[in-house]
């Protein structure tokens, strides 16, 4: 569901309302984990909590890692944008992203966005499969605002937070090689401009 909300995104569809409908449907999952959780039980659904964790890292799509990415920029355009994307990122807010980039409608970031949510659901269940993630306090819910790796440490510790570090890091070069792209064009565009704007200044000189 989570990968077709990513669909939604690329063609500029504000994926809430399928979110939404998502949460409702996975509420009984929720109380029974928490009810497990509370009578000392083990949790019946304890991967799911795990994997509700890499849905939207940074925002829908997992944009962190193209924030992240954008620390390598070389054209002006990507290095001013990062100013204005990679704090909200961080906040699981990624409009500025989508929109600035932009994601939506945009070829070059199509197989990042879609592949992100199995990138990361992948690497948590392998990690769960092994044992190393192991806890969940299901009684703690944070708001969706909170930066990732906090919210990981709060609801499942340590070892949860060391998981997420794992995740981001995987999400960020995932999207990489795909940035360098979109940034090498930028770039192409600044120097044609540049050259463009050089050729009219001489072209003012000789005529004067």
């Amino acid at each position: 569901m989570f990968t077709f909300a990513n669909i939604l995104w690329f063609f500029g569809v504000h994926p809430s309302a399928i979110i939404n409908i998502f949460y409702a449907v996975a509420a009984p999952v929720l109380v029974a984990n928490v009810g497990a959780f509370l009578a000392g039980e083990p949790l019946p659904y304890l991967e799911m909590l795990f994997m509700l964790s890499i849905l939207m890292i940074g925002g829908t799509g997992n944009t962190l890692g193209l924030a992240i990415s954008m620390l390598f920029a070389k054209s002006e355009r990507f290095k001013s944008m990062r100013k204005l994307t990679l704090i909200p990122s961080i906040f699981n807010i990624n409009e500025p992203l989508i929109f600035g980039i932009p994601i939506v409608l945009n070829p070059i970031f199509f197989l990042p966005l879609i592949l992100s949510t199995a990138l990361g659901g992948g690497i948590i269940h392998i990690f769960y499969k092994i044992g190393f993630l192991n806890f969940y306090n299901p009684t703690i819910e944070l708001p969706w605002v909170t930066p990732p790796i906090i919210v990981e440490w709060v609801e499942g510790g340590f070892r949860f937070a060391l998981v997420m570090v794992v995740v981001i890091a995987a999400l960020t070069l995932l999207y990489l090689p795909f940035f360098k792209m979109a940034d090498e064009k930028a770039l192409k565009e600044e120097r044609m401009q540049a050259q463009e704007v050089s050729g009219q200044s001489q072209e003012i000189s000789g005529e004067a």
